[in-house]
């Protein structure tokens, strides 16, 4: 554009020359908008500077670049001339604050003809992106991370991108597992992963975080170490009624990695435990219920069923599995008592089954408390296998004052050969009177004068006589006279239920030539009608002297011959 001037010349002395011009072009200068962007943190600003509204920019000189405090990125632009209008592009800054910074370049912009333009601004305002720092969790097979992702150190982030998703293997279980954009924090909780393995395995997500501005910050990792848990087959065994389960807590393909189990259940199903039983809750090692017992006094079998949760060294809990014990039932047999007398069979049979039928009883323990076998009889022994009525014909020997108890102890083993509960058989023995026999001697009439010994042990209630021999013969229908030999006072017979003194006024007449020899054979009894052993009273008859018994000597006197005075 020219710009004329129209001049007039004047001299000193005040005349006026002619007008004369002064024609001035003037070249034009760029004319430039300033200019705003907006970015996000280490965004390359994305900036071509403005061309000009009026003629064309041939070149920018940057004069000044007003970072406020941010940081440039190391390729940044620089206060430099004759730069290009893509200059700006690929600048970036960082923004570590939590509020969006201006950053202010001072622009000229210069024409092709060399003519400097008023200078103009960009102001790039930078966003600040959120930082959210590495995740490291651990969680089990099977178990729900139960965490959000990080917050941001800086700015919120409002959602999360998953980059990449890298499962080593492992089974998604739960949660929505999956790379895509738009996650909330809270979308990682629930997920969940199988790990079959006999290690440990790390699931990796890489998650990129974005502001509510779409600011998306630096990838970050969440690191989730799946631990495996323990895998048990259910595991079932057959016992006896009483014996330990015998179970050991131990399956493949995980022994390596169990360190315990946790007893979640026992179903008894009415079965009695054992005293030193393992209990619900209880957490034990793989020998934890080895030793259990039941004891199963029904007809049939029963099961008791385990429900155990195995867990790992790193505290992971498998899936529970069962053990199902078969109680196979024993015989129950009720305790027994008998009451006999010394040297008397216990004629005991033995008691039945309530539950499961008896096939034979074992004689675990014999207690006779110091009695010994009847003379003659052979006693049952420890360890003998019998029948019901095995114990029949064995008898003892009480010779002291009172009762004594023989204890057995018996088991009683079914067909299945299931022990039983033992029980006890207690046989009271007691004592019979030990009475010693008698010898006497007495004249023809003269009362025997004698009661029946004591007893020296357990006294005698009565006594019973038996049997009487004279001289060797039994006299079946009493003392019938015999030739010379006759009763003279007195009952003797046999009889019972007889008192201590029952033959004392026996006396018997022997006209014969010699003595005649009586013998009672008695047995005494006691309260408990308890006989003892027969004892004899045995009695020697002197004959009654006749007159050709004896004759008279010149040197004797009816003194002498009789001690008497009276003839």
């Amino acid at each position: 554009v020219d710009v004329i001037y129209t001049i007039i010349p004047v001299s000193a002395s005040g005349c006026k020359g002619d007008a004369f011009t002064v024609t001035v072009t003037i070249k034009p200068e760029p004319v430039v908008a300033d200019q705003t962007a907006i970015v996000c943190s280490d965004e390359a600003i994305g900036v071509t500077l403005n061309p000009s509204s009026s003629v064309a920019v041939a070149s920018y000189n940057i004069t000044n670049i007003n970072s406020n405090g941010l940081q440039a990125g190391a390729s940044n632009s620089i206060v430099s001339n004759d730069v290009l209008a893509a200059a700006l592009e690929n600048d970036t800054y960082t923004n570590n604050s939590n509020n969006p910074v201006d950053v202010v370049y001072t622009i000229v912009p210069f024409s092709s003809g060399g003519v400097e333009g008023e200078e103009f601004t960009v102001t790039i305002t930078v966003n600040p992106a959120p930082k959210v720092a590495d995740q490291v969790i651990e969680v089990c097979s099977g178990e729900e991370l139960g965490i959000d992702f990080n917050a941001s150190t800086g700015i919120d982030a409002a959602t999360y991108n998953i980059d990449v998703l890298n499962l080593t293997g492992l089974i998604v279980n739960s949660g929505g597992v999956s790379v895509g954009v738009d996650f909330l924090p809270g979308d990682l909780s629930d997920d969940s992963f199988i790990n079959e393995t006999e290690a440990p395995v790390d699931v990796v997500y890489t998650v990129v975080p974005v502001s509510a501005a779409g600011c998306e910050g630096a990838a970050f990792e969440v690191i989730v170490t799946v631990n495996p848990a323990p895998v048990v087959a259910n595991i079932t065994e057959i016992v006896n009624s009483g014996d330990a389960i015998g179970v050991d807590l131990v399956d493949d393909p995980s022994i390596s990695i169990i360190s315990s189990y946790i007893i979640d259940d026992i179903n008894t199903n009415g079965l009695e435990a054992g005293l030193n039983n393992s209990s619900i809750n209880d957490s034990v090692l793989y020998d934890g219920i080895f030793n259990d017992t039941y004891t199963n006094l029904t007809s049939s079998i029963v099961d008791v069923i385990y429900t155990i949760i195995p867990v790992s060294a790193s505290g992971c809990k498998g899936e529970a599995f069962t053990v199902t014990v078969t109680i196979k039932p024993g015989p129950v047999v009720a305790d027994q008592t008998a009451i006999v007398c010394s040297d008397e069979a216990i004629d005991v049979t033995l008691n039945s089954s309530s539950s499961v039928a008896v096939a034979k009883y074992l004689i675990k323990d014999i207690n006779s408390n110091g009695l010994i076998a009847t003379p003659g009889v052979t006693n049952t022994l420890i360890n003998a296998e019998i029948a019901s009525d095995g114990l029949k014909d064995d008898s003892y020997s009480n010779n002291s004052n009172a009762s004594v108890d023989v204890l057995y102890t018996i088991v009683p083993v079914s067909a299945q050969g299931v022990d039983g509960e033992e029980f006890t058989l207690t046989v009271t023995v007691n004592p019979e009177p030990i009475v010693t026999g008698e010898e006497i001697e007495v004249c023809s009439g003269e009362e025997l004068g004698i009661d029946f010994n004591a007893s020296s042990t357990i006294a005698v209630a009565s006594y019973e006589i038996t049997e009487i021999l004279i001289d060797g013969s039994t006299n079946i229908t009493g003392i019938n006279t015999i030739a010379g030999f006759s009763v003279g006072s007195g009952t003797p017979r046999q009889g019972t239920s007889l008192s201590a003194d029952e033959i004392s006024d026996d006396s018997f007449i022997n006209t014969t030539s010699s003595p005649v020899e009586v013998e009672y054979t008695v047995v005494p009894l006691s309260t408990e009608g308890c006989e003892g052993n027969a004892f004899t009273i045995t009695v020697t008859v002197n004959p009654k002297l006749g007159d050709a018994d004896f004759s008279l000597t010149p040197s004797g006197t009816f003194d002498d011959l009789y001690g008497v005075d009276d003839p």
